[in-house]
């Protein structure tokens, strides 16, 4: 536990309201039109090459916002936070997982939820679909959804900076990003998973 005294500046990790804001976020974009057939888009061509040769064209994205892909879970919860915090290994562990493990039942059958692959693979959605570099998260969140809402002190992360020690930590900011060199301290941050 950490013996330092909880501030305005403490960074709590707040992993299943990152999924919904993530994919608050995905639906504004579908909105807009990234998904030629809507939620009806299968979801293989809405993904890079290296994930999408393994989803049936069956999975569609609706069943990826329901948690309902019947894909297997590929990111378990003890992975190490080193592994976590690299967007492209999650991606290789996802890849990995869904070709050598069949879905576990077919789309749209059961929901099942899913902490950690949701907001890697929601974040390779919106980078491949929109070409949006996931770098490029913080600026589009806060344009596309807390500044409409007028909402503020808040940040949706693509990453994280080093921290004390050389310990990863959420990345912060005290004002709406103009670049992601730009993220110090906020009051609330969000992450894509």
């Amino acid at each position: 536990m950490d013996p330092r005294p909880v501030s305005e500046h403490t960074l709590f990790p707040i992993y299943d309201l990152g999924n919904v804001l993530t994919a608050l976020l995905l639906h504004v974009h579908v909105r807009e039109g990234m998904a030629s057939k809507g939620y009806e888009t299968p979801l293989k061509s809405l993904l890079p090459a290296t994930l999408a040769g393994y989803i049936s064209e069956n999975v569609r994205l609706k069943h990826f916002l329901s948690y309902a892909t019947g894909l297997p879970t590929a990111l378990p919860p003890s992975l190490p936070a080193s592994t976590l915090l690299d967007h492209d290994a999650c991606l290789d562990l996802l890849a990995t997982t869904f070709a050598s493990i069949p879905p576990l039942r077919p789309p749209g059958r059961q929901a099942s939820f899913s902490l950690l692959d949701f907001g890697h693979l929601a974040t390779a959605l919106l980078h491949e679909s929109c070409h949006l570099p996931p770098s490029s998260l913080p600026q589009v969140f806060a344009e596309k959804i807390l500044k409409p809402l007028h909402l503020t002190g808040g940040a949706f992360l693509g990453g994280f900076d080093q921290g004390v020690n050389g310990k990863s930590r959420y990345a912060q900011m005290d004002h709406w990003p103009s670049s992601t060199t730009d993220l110090r301290h906020s009051s609330a941050r969000y992450s894509p998973w």
